[in-house]
């Protein structure tokens, strides 16, 4: 891979890229062993219908199944917390609607022995005027 220092210079004067691209250069396409010349991009000689090693398709056949049922059981336990807030949340809601109603009769208790007080207040004024008077 030889290339004169001319060709670099217009290269980069030029903002092409920086790798030189002839035929026998050809970036895109990667040689297969059984397939000829493909557009894959990777590197390995692995064919899918190619014999190989038992053990080792026995191996990532385990691994895959691990890998899967770990995963479920992650997606499982999450969307039970997931139902678990759910519930916590109607809850909430409901406690809230009951502590609601709750606060909202103390109220209107309270409004209704404030008003009763200042209807006695003439009466409890005058017995306290009474008490100083005989004291």
């Amino acid at each position: 891979m030889t290339t004169n220092s001319n060709e670099i210079t217009e290269e980069m004067q030029d903002n092409k890229p920086h790798f030189i691209d002839t035929p026998e250069h050809d970036h895109s396409r990667c040689h297969s062993p059984k397939h000829g010349t493909t557009l894959s991009t990777s590197t390995s000689s692995f064919e899918a219908l190619d014999p190989h090693d038992p053990n080792l398709s026995r191996l990532a056949t385990t691994m895959f199944e691990k890998t899967a049922e770990y995963l479920q059981d992650e997606l499982t336990s999450t969307h039970a917390d997931y139902r678990l807030l759910e519930r916590l949340n109607k809850e909430t809601i409901a406690k809230y609607a009951e502590l609601k109603t709750i606060s909202t009769n103390v109220s209107q208790s309270l409004d209704a022995l404030n008003q009763k007080y200042k209807k006695l207040q003439p009466v409890l004024d005058n017995i306290n005027q009474i008490d100083d008077n005989v004291a």
